[in-house]
C-alpha cells in the first residue's frame, strides 16, 4: 500500500481542526504533471488538510531541488508562520510551524 493511502485513512479519523502532520514525505510537490503528486494532493486537500511548504526543502548536490519536507494543517486559521530554516547539517531544509493557539 502507498504511504498516501495510508496517510489518507489516518487523516479521515483525525479530529477536524487543530491537527498539524509533519515530516519528510518522499512526494515532490514541485513536480508538474507527476501522478503521484496529483493523487497525494487530491487525498490532502479533500481530507481538510493543506500543505504549508510551498518551497525546496530538500537540494543534494547534482539533484534538482525538491519539496519533499512538508507540514499539513487542517488549522490554517490558526497559522501564524510557516517556513524552512537553512541549518547546513542536511540536504534538507528545517521546516518550522508557528501556531496562534501555542
Amino acid at each position: 500500500m502507498r504511504s498516501h493511502h495510508i496517510i489518507d485513512e489516518i487523516m479521515k479519523i483525525l479530529p477536524r481542526s487543530g491537527v498539524h502532520i509533519m515530516g519528510d514525505f518522499n512526494i515532490n510537490l514541485l513536480s508538474k504533471s507527476n501522478k503521484l503528486v496529483d493523487e497525494f494532493e487530491i487525498k490532502v486537500l479533500g481530507t481538510g488538510f493543506f500543505p504549508l511548504i510551498s518551497v525546496a526543502t530538500h537540494e543534494k548536490p547534482g539533484c534538482k531541488p525538491s519539496c519533499i519536507d512538508n507540514i499539513l494543517t487542517n488549522d490554517l486559521e490558526n497559522t501564524l508562520r510557516s517556513g524552512t530554516l537553512t541549518l547546513g547539517a542536511s540536504h534538507h531544509q528545517a521546516i518550522f510551524h508557528i501556531n496562534t493557539n501555542m
